[in-house]
């Protein structure tokens, strides 16, 4: 069987990104941890062989070694891939105290998914398996931006609270202030970058979720 492929829509838009931190250095070593121990026990549990995930992600098997032992982090590809052959969402890999099906989402419970690219991204969707749409908060730091112009299927709408956003879609630039909205056909080439001299804020919502 020949080996799955990143979806090439967002290929350049998560090699943009190296793996987010989640809220502080010491919660992120807990996550990493977490991310390595859910691919090993997802992968024993499937009695697959560190060879026939190999084989099916195009990922070597020694990278993938060194994610489970987590000497090593993960790129959005690769974790799209794996996510893509075990047959799990993305977000699955991320720990979160939330009860699984309550419809309520503490703040404190927050996933925070942080970018090298300088945008943090909140979810505020509890961590409902059934869910169809996702609401990010999204943080852009002082020149922050989510990378080169990237692609997925879907839709999306967001409301600027504060700041200044310029939002690249289908070669076109558009400019948002705090209280414009804005829907995007999430399948047209589209990035986002923070005009603002400080800290730039927006509520996201996509549908299917990306996480």
């Amino acid at each position: 069987m020949p080996p799955l492929q990143p979806n090439s829509s967002v290929l350049n838009y998560e090699d943009s990104l190296s793996l987010w931190k989640i809220a502080s250095q010491k919660k992120m070593k807990n996550s990493l941890n977490g991310i390595g121990q859910k691919l090993k026990a997802v992968r024993t549990e499937r009695e697959m062989t560190l060879q026939d995930l190999a084989d099916l992600t195009g990922i070597t098997r020694s990278m993938l070694s060194q994610i489970e032992t987590n000497k090593s982090l993960p790129s959005l590809t690769t974790l799209e891939l794996v996510s893509r052959a075990l047959g799990l969402p993305m977000g699955s890999f991320f720990e979160s105290t939330l009860q699984q099906g309550s419809p309520i989402l503490k703040k404190r419970d927050r996933r925070r998914l942080q970018t090298k690219n300088g945008v943090t991204f909140y979810s505020l969707t509890p961590n409902i398996s059934s869910h169809r749409l996702e609401v990010l908060y999204n943080v852009y730091e002082r020149n922050g931006s989510t990378g080169p112009l990237y692609s997925h299927q879907g839709e999306e709408c967001g409301i600027l609270l504060k700041g200044r956003l310029e939002v690249t879609w289908d070669d076109k630039v558009h400019i948002l202030e705090e209280g414009d909205t804005i829907y995007l056909d999430s399948s047209k080439p589209h990035s986002m970058k923070n005009l603002f001299d400080g800290e730039t804020i927006a509520i996201w919502i996509n549908t299917p979720p990306t996480w």
